[in-house]
This record gives structure tokens, sequence and C-alpha cells, in this order.
């Protein structure tokens, strides 16, 4: 008979990215209580939709983070506000300035967790601090190096979190695709309308929503800890490059293969963090938390594309037609 896990208090930083939202459903379906960070009231009414209570500190004062963590009674604090660094590298994430941002602060917020009694962190960092893999899978042993300012803010972060002295995990994510996903929204309406993407060449790590929430899960909910933080790849089992990804992506919503835009345009079109990703070719091993358990529900993309398509086709047939006034009820002025 399977033990159904103990109810935890668990306190989401990024509540209102596309992880944030889905991990605080997530949780909530099975029993948990959930406190997730926003910025404004759509993002708020987003989190309680989903089942959790929204809140708004002031991530810049480790003392407002603190008094919120312990009202929350929080056991395990998952800091996802770096998520928009894993979109899809295609879309140039509006979020990307605040989440670097964000891991610039992950040493105060692990304080003020150690302050509050959290019991255990989990950090989502990104597969791409290793740089280029040479088309060989990095472990968890790979060293990284600080080629960038991005690189940097991650190293940051993640060291944070690895010497902070609360048990975790740092989890190293492929690119995030799914049915919340602005960046797959922006996208599948530029392949709609036929517009040119950027090209991206290199493999690439990725990942559907649905498993890094349960990759999250099952490290929220396990028993015992080491004494130390532990860093995990997660990431399916199919590498590809950004263009196979768009060019599967165009093919599965009907639009076809997209154009690219001509090489001699791409540095205009493409932001510096763009440039970056686009240009790094980085492949994982996952062996260290399938060990735990975990194994991708979508190895590959294409069911997970399937059935991104299908939750957005539901989405739209359950939308109120819109309201079509009798004609002499129209007034003219």
């Amino acid at each position: 008979m399977t033990e159904t896990p103990k109810v935890l208090n668990v306190f989401i930083t990024g509540g209102d990215t596309s992880a944030g939202r889905v991990l605080t459903r997530e949780l909530a379906r099975r029993g948990h209580r959930v406190t997730a960070t926003t910025t404004g009231s759509a993002g708020a009414a987003a989190i309680r939709a989903a089942g959790g209570l929204p809140a708004y500190p002031d991530m810049t004062r480790p003392a407002d983070v603190r008094g919120l963590l312990q009202m929350a009674r929080t056991d395990v604090l998952v800091h996802l506000a770096a998520a928009p660094l894993n979109d899809i590298p295609q879309y140039a994430s509006p979020q990307a300035a605040a989440a670097v941002a964000a891991l610039d602060a992950t040493d105060e917020l692990v304080i003020a967790a150690g302050q509050a009694g959290v019991k255990r962190v989990l950090l989502l960092s990104s597969a791409f601090i290793y740089g280029d893999t040479g088309g060989q899978p990095a472990t968890e042993n790979t060293p990284v190096r600080a080629t960038s300012p991005l690189f940097k803010a991650l190293i940051h972060a993640e060291t944070a979190v690895l010497d902070g002295g609360i048990p975790g995990y740092v989890l190293r994510a492929g690119y995030l695709y799914g049915a919340h996903s602005a960046a797959a929204r922006a996208l599948a309406q530029a392949l709609t309308l036929g517009q040119a993407v950027l090209a991206g060449r290199h493999p690439a790590a990725w990942l559907h929503e649905d498993d890094l929430t349960a990759a999250l899960c099952r490290l929220i909910e396990q028993e015992g800890d080491a004494d130390t933080a532990t860093i995990l790849n997660v990431a399916d089992d199919a590498p590809a490059s950004p263009d196979a990804f768009l060019d599967e992506f165009g093919t599965i919503l009907g639009t076809g293969v997209p154009a690219r835009f001509p090489g001699l345009l791409e540095p205009l079109r493409a932001t510096a963090l763009q440039r970056t990703l686009l240009a790094t070719s980085v492949q994982v091993s996952t062996a260290a938390l399938k060990a735990l358990g975990w194994a991708p529900q979508y190895p590959a993309r294409a069911a997970g594309l399937e059935r991104m398509l299908m939750l957005w086709r539901a989405e739209a047939a359950a939308e109120p037609p819109p309201v079509v006034l009798p004609e002499r009820a129209i007034v003219t002025l």
C-alpha cells in the first residue's frame, strides 16, 4: 500500500512563471499548501486559480522574504524565478533581465531561508551552464565556466544553494516547452503567420514542463536528506537543435518548416542572450536523477508537443463565443 506523502508548506519564487504555475497546480492537487510569489494582479490570479496563495515580497529585502517564509511556515523553498532563462531560445523573454537579477539575489534568499527554518531548498538552474559539451553528454561533475554575465549569475546562484548549509537540490534543466509556456505560444503565433525565426543548429537539451514538475515534486516529497545540496541534470532523452525543435513544432502545428532569417540579419534580430544560447551545443546525462526514480513522461518531443496542442485546442473550445448583438440593439451616435 502506497503511503500518502505528508502535507508540506511549499514556498515558490517565480510563482507567476509558467514553471511556477504548473508546479503550484500539481502540488495543490497533491494536497500541499503552496505560497507563490508574483509581481502583479494577473500573476496573482493565475496562482489562485492554480490553488496557491500569492505573495508580493520585495526580493531585494531579506527581512521581507524571511518574514513571508516564516508566516507561510515554509518546509520547502523552490527558487524558480530564473525559469524564463530556460525558455525556447528563439524567443526573447521580456523577463530575462529580472531572472538574472533573481539569480544574483539567491545568496540573500538562502540566508533568509536558513533564518526561517526552511528544511529544503530547490533551485532551477540551466543545462547550458556547462557551455559547449562538444557533442558529449555532461554529467553533474563536468566543470562549468563563467564565460558570460549570465553564466556568472547561474554559478553565483548555484554556489549560494550548494554552500548554504540547507539540504536540497540544484536542477540543471533543458529548454522548457509545454502548454503554459509563453515562448511556445509566441512562436506558434509566429509560425502561423509565416514569420521567419532565428536559426540554431547546435544540439541542445529539452524538457516538457510536466516532466520538470514531476522531478520537482519527487524531490520535494522524498523523505530524508543529505547534509548538503546536490546537483542533478534534468532533460528528456532526445537532444535536438533549436532548428529541429521548431521544424517538429511546425510540422505538428500544421504550419510546416519555418523560414529562417538570413545570416546577415540574425545578429540584428537576436538579443545577446539568444546569440549566446543559439551558438552553444549542450547535451546532458540524467542518470543521477533517474536513479532516484524519475523518468520523463515525454522522452522525445513529438508526444509532448501533441499534448501541448491538445490542451491549447481544449482551452480554445472552452472559451465562450463572442456576444453578437441583434442589429436593432446597436446604437450609433
